[in-house]
């Protein structure tokens, strides 16, 4: 189910839904996020969720995963960097 990232660094993400087609509470420990433009498949741990949207810790399965996945974030075609407004980019959470 497509997902919007809201947020995202090393460690986790902020991701965003309209739809789920399953419990997350059911696949909390078992989601992958593919990353659009990427052949990185990630796995992810659900830490906290409300109506919407998920926080969610990175288990990076290996340093070559991990090495690729942060050369990913450093790429300024493909990551931009958002302007820091001193406020959360979604909302109350």
């Amino acid at each position: 189910s497509p997902v919007e990232i809201v947020d995202i660094n090393f460690f986790g993400c902020l991701l965003k839904y309209e739809k789920v087609v399953f419990t997350v509470q059911e696949y909390a420990r078992n989601l992958i996020l593919c990353l659009p433009d990427s052949m990185l498949r990630i796995e992810v741990l659900v830490f906290e969720r409300g109506e919407g949207w998920m926080r969610c810790l990175f288990k990076h399965g290996s340093f070559v995963i991990a090495e690729e996945f942060n050369k990913l974030l450093k790429d300024r075609d493909y990551c931009h960097e958002l302007p820091k407004l001193g406020t959360r980019p979604y909302g109350e959470i």
